[in-house]
C-alpha cells in the first residue's frame, strides 16, 4: 500500500485520477 502511495505522489499529474479510481475501487469493495 505505502509503495503505491509513494508512486502516486511521484506522479502528481495523474494523482487526481488515481485517487478517483482508488476511491471508486474502495466503494465497490465496501459495497
Amino acid at each position: 500500500m505505502k509503495s503505491g502511495l509513494v508512486q502516486s505522489k511521484s506522479r502528481q499529474t495523474v494523482h487526481d485520477e488515481s485517487a478517483v479510481d482508488f476511491l471508486g475501487s474502495l466503494n465497490g469493495i465496501f459495497r
